[in-house]
């Protein structure tokens, strides 16, 4: 979502968001049209990013404001609820470009509209690593982490689920590839790794008998299911 809110509208746990509204849209199931529908509703100059089934700590949105006069694109740092792993608290990389995701971004509408907002051909997903690569391509920005912005992202907990996400994210993955190959050199992959893939599966099959590996082992399934997919599509190989 967008809102036209100012920080000091969560300045303390419990507050109400004022000057909000909700906006359907109907007319895509996806994430980059809504997403900029919601920009078009908002007239705010920064603008916060955090996904429906997801969480924020409080303070998480003064964080963001005070990281926006800085910097025109931030991110937050993550913490994976029910991993055991702590937060990680550096800003990732994609094809070794600085990326931050829409779980958690924020950036300023100046930057937002040079860009033309999230591109609508990423739908099912990476419309926020798009959005990253083109700042860094087009305006030259590099994302920052926003220092006290603290993000917990909830993994789906059905299986069903966790494969469709996980196979919309290798579709997306390669449709990146698609996209930003020639402008970033990303060489096609060898067929050994295809290879590769495939004999770590079949090894890793064993995880499919115990329930605490069980739901990690169907997403890895779902993310190479979704890569070869693509690439038959988009006519890319990169495994």
């Amino acid at each position: 979502w967008s809102s036209d809110v100012c920080s000091s509208d969560l300045a303390h746990q419990g507050s109400s968001l004022v000057r909000t509204a909700v906006v359907r849209f109907d007319d895509v199931i996806g994430y980059a049209s809504p997403r900029n529908e919601g920009v078009r509703s908002a007239s705010a100059p920064l603008l916060a990013f955090c996904d429906a089934d997801d969480t924020v700590a409080t303070g998480w949105l003064d964080a963001i404001v005070a990281a926006l006069s800085l910097h025109p694109l931030v991110g937050s740092s993550i913490e994976v609820m029910g991993s055991g792993e702590p937060s990680s608290v550096v800003v990732p990389t994609t094809f070794g470009i600085p990326v931050v995701h829409t779980c958690g971004l924020g950036c300023t509408r100046a930057l937002f509209d040079s860009l033309g907002g999230f591109d609508p051909a990423f739908d099912a997903g990476g419309e926020d690593v798009d959005f990253s690569i083109r700042a860094r391509l087009v305006q030259g920005v590099v994302p920052a982490l926003a220092p006290g912005a603290d993000y917990r992202l909830h993994l789906r907990t059905s299986l069903g689920a966790r494969w469709r996400q996980a196979y919309r994210n290798g579709r997306s993955q390669v449709r990146l590839v698609d996209r930003h190959r020639a402008s970033l050199g990303i060489p096609p992959s060898s067929w050994r790794l295809l290879v590769h893939r495939v004999a770590d599966l079949v090894r890793w099959s064993p995880r499919l008998l115990r329930a605490d590996s069980r739901p990690g082992y169907v997403g890895s399934i779902g993310v190479v299911a979704g890569r070869l997919v693509a690439c038959v599509r988009h006519r890319v190989r990169w495994f």
